[in-house]
């Protein structure tokens, strides 16, 4: 009896987004709440669903499944996610300021410079959550015993400070291998990239803090297309390449 038990756990299926609620969640808080009220007994599934700079102010998200969701740089202020599943979600620079987020499951969620002010997590899950750099006010509610400081998260008043009078430290990173004809100094050189963008941190951090925020962006990257950051702090110069020796 136990290893068929098992064995039906193991053909669970993984669950997708419906793509029918994503739309109207999409249509913004009057389309979906007016949906909802009509929907009480429906299940909502947005497992990996694509939210990104969605403004979803105001919306009723109590209870929905949002597991691995890239939710960065969207607007969740005065939203309902009382009871949602957030584990392992993507909410870089995402706005919660006054939502409601008891009693929410938001373990491995990354919420790297996300506005926490005015949020209630009340009995929320918040294990190996990364907060490094999100901003929190005194009108933030977190778990019994949690300590969001230690957890990298700031007061508006810190980041205000770190950003004014910290110098800044640059990493330099590609997405594209330079033109085939590129010259090697010598087999041993590295690749030669043509650079697209520059990643700039506050100079307060450390390295092992430049290198965890990199490592979550690698998780992130991975899990939008498969590849991954090959990070060289020394020669302050990262790849994004094909998941191979990547950051773990």
């Amino acid at each position: 009896m136990a290893k068929k038990d098992k064995a039906e756990k193991r053909a669970t299926p993984i669950p997708s987004t419906n793509s029918e609620q994503l739309v109207k969640l999409k249509g913004g808080a009057e389309v979906w709440n007016a949906w909802r009220d009509e929907h009480l007994d429906e299940v909502i599934t947005l497992y990996e669903a694509d939210l990104k700079g969605a403004d979803l102010r105001h919306c009723n998200l109590r209870k929905v499944d949002l597991r691995r969701s890239l939710l960065q740089g969207a607007d969740l202020s005065l939203a309902d996610l009382s009871e949602a599943n957030l584990s392992g979600a993507v909410m870089y620079k995402t706005k919660l300021d006054g939502a409601r987020l008891q009693r929410t499951n938001m373990t491995e969620a990354y919420l790297m410079q996300a506005d926490l002010r005015g949020v209630d997590f009340g009995e929320a899950i918040l294990s190996k959550a990364d907060f490094t750099n999100s901003t929190y006010s005194d009108t933030t509610v977190w778990p019994v015993g949690f300590n969001a400081h230690s957890h990298g998260a700031r007061t508006a008043n810190e980041v205000a400070r770190l950003t004014k009078a910290a110098p800044t430290k640059k990493l330099v990173a590609a997405n594209r291998p330079a033109p085939s004809n590129a010259i090697e100094s010598s087999p041993a050189a590295p690749p030669r990239v043509a650079f697209d963008f520059t990643v700039t941190f506050d100079g307060g951090l450390s390295a092992s803090q430049i290198r965890e925020t990199l490592g979550a962006l690698a998780q992130y990257y991975r899990a939008c297309g498969g590849v991954g950051l090959q990070i060289d702090l020394e020669a302050e110069l990262a790849l994004v390449r094909e998941p191979v020796g990547v950051l773990a």
